[in-house]
């Protein structure tokens, strides 16, 4: 059962895009503008669960011809693929690139630290993540498994991830809302094909194609 959802999206510093010059970036397409050479981040889909939701996402809006060839000119614009997704936006608050595809709440995790940064959803659409639990089969504690499972579900237990600065939409209705959570263009989000793109058999040829066709000495 989902516990939260956090929406994907694309991060970046008013400051360091001054430095550029240029707008903003509102779309995934703007990302190949040749001003941007170096200077973005994301999870590498290969080891990162956000990395492969973008290549996953951009397989849904684009198809997947469209967005392996996407993913090619985007690579030139890629100086770093993290390990892990959260690292992108943490690059990016350090100054080491002007934007990081990551998540809304990761974003403001960091502004409420007092980092300067801004987050948009991309004009042609955007996926959001669930976050899960799941009591395994056969395990020990069983019993306490399942006390804790009702008791993350509860809106005062969801209401505490608020002050650890973690701003997942919560799956309870009952938590009241938070200003710090913007809520503007939602209707940007995808009905995202979480079964499609968990299959086993979709998700290995998707990173194949991605390491053998995308990251890759070819596409510098």
């Amino acid at each position: 059962m989902g516990l939260y959802t956090g929406v994907l999206g694309i991060a970046y510093s008013p400051d360091q895009l001054r430095r550029l010059g240029g707008p903003p970036p509102r779309c995934w397409r703007d990302l190949l503008e040749p001003r941007f050479e170096r200077q973005v981040m994301m999870g590498n889909p290969t080891s990162s669960g956000t990395g492969y939701l973008i290549l996953s996402a951009l397989t849904q809006l684009f198809g997947e011809d469209a967005a392996i060839d996407y993913l090619k000119g985007l690579h030139r614009s890629i100086a770093q693929y993290t390990h892990g997704g959260r690292g992108s936006i943490e690059n990016l608050v350090r100054g080491e690139v002007a934007v990081a595809i990551g998540f809304l709440h990761d974003a403001n995790t960091a502004r409420e630290r007092g980092a300067k940064l801004e987050f948009v959803l991309p004009c042609e659409g955007t996926p959001a993540e669930i976050g899960s639990l799941s009591l395994i089969a056969g395990a020990a504690n069983t019993r306490e498994a399942v006390q804790f499972y009702e008791w993350a579900l509860t809106p005062e237990a969801q209401t505490l991830a608020r002050q650890a600065s973690a701003f997942q939409w919560p799956s309870n209705r009952k938590v009241p809302p938070d200003p710090r959570m913007p809520v503007a263009d939602l209707d940007k989000v995808i009905a995202y094909d979480h079964i499609r793109f968990g299959s086993s058999g979709v998700r290995k040829r998707l990173l194949t194609r991605w390491i053998n066709e995308v990251n890759v000495p070819d596409n510098e």
